[in-house]
């Protein structure tokens, strides 16, 4: 027979939503920030290519969009981690 105190760590493991149990948390994070990050550098090798230079006669404004983004996902992911954000980011 398990004891109630083995039920309550168990429950106290789960997170709220999508199954993941506490331990998954600093994968998430990782996995999270590399995502993002990875967005933000395929952003900037695309502002790097000669077609973006042709389609846009301002292509250097994308260089703009590259460090709010990468800012941004920044921000998130501090927010999310200090428990401040009412979201998953």
């Amino acid at each position: 027979m398990l004891s109630w105190s083995f039920w309550n760590r168990r429950r106290a493991q789960r997170v709220h939503a999508r199954g993941y149990v506490s331990q998954d948390k600093g994968l998430l994070l990782a996995q999270g920030i590399v995502s993002g990050y990875l967005a933000v550098m395929v952003l900037a090798l695309y502002t790097n290519t000669e077609i973006s230079q042709r389609l846009y006669a301002r292509h250097d404004y994308f260089w703009g969009s590259v460090c709010c983004c990468s800012n941004w996902i920044s921000y998130l992911w501090m927010m999310g981690r200090g428990r401040a954000s009412s979201a998953t980011p």
